[in-house]
């Protein structure tokens, strides 16, 4: 009985923290509800929000996020630099994206306090924004490009 209630305990924990995008997501919708929006280069990803302990004789750094920094290449909404950092989760059910190293994307971004404060002006994006490779996203850049 005792691990009937653990195992139940567990599957509604592990829900409660599922991420839930809401409907289908259109690259009108996309745009609208975004800051910035852009394309780029990923040059880093690097452990954002980390605690570093000791456990004996090793060191472990826990970390809830990642801080992605990327080359821009086009911009299409904001004024965005060169060079933006943006946070994102680290998946497992917390809507992170997963970027990858080298790659170059079309990506989503604003400042809603998912993974920071609200309004602290670090800009933050998860797997529910529209973001994608390059290849990925032919017919979303052509919309992009209408636009400019």
């Amino acid at each position: 009985m005792k691990n009937a209630i653990l195992i139940l305990t567990l599957f509604f924990s592990i829900g409660s923290y599922a991420c839930d995008c809401d409907g289908i997501l259109t690259i009108e919708k996309a745009f609208k509800h975004s800051e910035k929006v852009f394309t780029g280069k990923i040059i880093s990803i690097d452990p954002y929000n980390s605690k570093v302990y000791e456990n004996g004789d090793e060191t472990i750094e826990e970390y809830s996020n990642v801080k992605v920094k990327i080359e821009i290449t086009n911009s299409f909404k904001g004024n965005s630099k060169k060079i933006i950092e943006i946070i994102t989760g680290i998946g497992g059910g917390d809507c992170g994206y997963d970027f990858i190293l080298g790659e170059e994307y079309l990506i989503f971004a604003y400042d809603n306090g998912i993974y920071t404060e609200k309004n602290d002006g670090i800009m933050e994006t998860t797997i529910c924004d529209g973001n994608g490779k390059m290849s990925d996203r032919k017919e979303w850049m052509n919309y992009l490009k209408k636009l400019k």
